[in-house]
């Protein structure tokens, strides 16, 4: 691609199997060039395939149906395919693709709630990421500087890192996660990293389309 022009799309599916049909009409009706995808619930098992997409899936390491992260991009887009971050704390599918001449980093991320990542650990995975990229996923942390309704103590150690190696965060400003416990309040936990990027090259907005527990 000769010039940054991309519609993405960022979605926590909770299981991603039983999404086909929605997921295809999404894509399409919207336009989306690339879409991250968390919580995939994928294992070896597992057969996701969308006509004119092509999917790069990372599941959880036990090879259970928990976890894991997703990318699904246009197969008229060029790309290579890079190396996966896949423990059990975190799940991450990474591809590179060229725009104005230059190579970026996309990435799908998934963090699991169970897991407390202190600075450290977040500063491994930006630093895998590279100089220039875009992140995406459900990073279970919130904090008011992407526009949480609180700052949990992960929100705060993610804040700390993105600051310290010069990462910006977005996102549409509103709730993502919808809990079907009725005592829990919605809040926003997905979102998007970004590094080496102009700013005003970003424009996000929400969307309800989808059907799961997150928009």
């Amino acid at each position: 691609m000769s010039k940054i022009n991309l519609r993405i799309a960022l979605w926590n599916a909770n299981g991603l199997a039983n999404h086909l049909l929605e997921v295809e009409s999404f894509l399409k009706n919207n336009y989306i060039d690339i879409m991250l995808i968390s919580e995939t619930h994928g294992t070896d098992r597992s057969y996701f395939n969308i006509t004119g997409y092509a999917t790069i899936a990372t599941n959880h390491p036990s090879n259970c149906a928990y976890g894991g992260a997703a990318i699904l991009i246009k197969r008229s887009i060029l790309y290579e395919q890079q190396e996966s971050i896949c423990t059990d704390a975190v799940q991450a599918s990474c591809i590179k693709i060229k725009c104005s001449n230059e190579k970026i980093m996309i990435a799908a991320i998934y963090i699991r709630p169970r897991f407390a990542l202190k600075e450290a650990d977040y500063d491994t995975i930006l630093n895998k990421l590279g100089i220039k990229f875009i992140v995406g996923g459900d990073f279970n942390a919130k904090h008011l500087h992407w526009g949480s309704r609180l700052s949990s103590p992960k929100g705060v150690q993610l804040l700390r890192s993105i600051s310290k190696n010069h990462v910006a965060a977005l996102s549409g400003g509103r709730p993502t996660y919808w809990p079907t416990d009725p005592n829990k309040t919605p809040d926003l936990i997905d979102v998007f990293l970004h590094k080496g990027l102009n700013k005003i090259l970003f424009g996000v907005e929400n969307s309800y389309d989808l059907t799961s527990d997150h928009s």
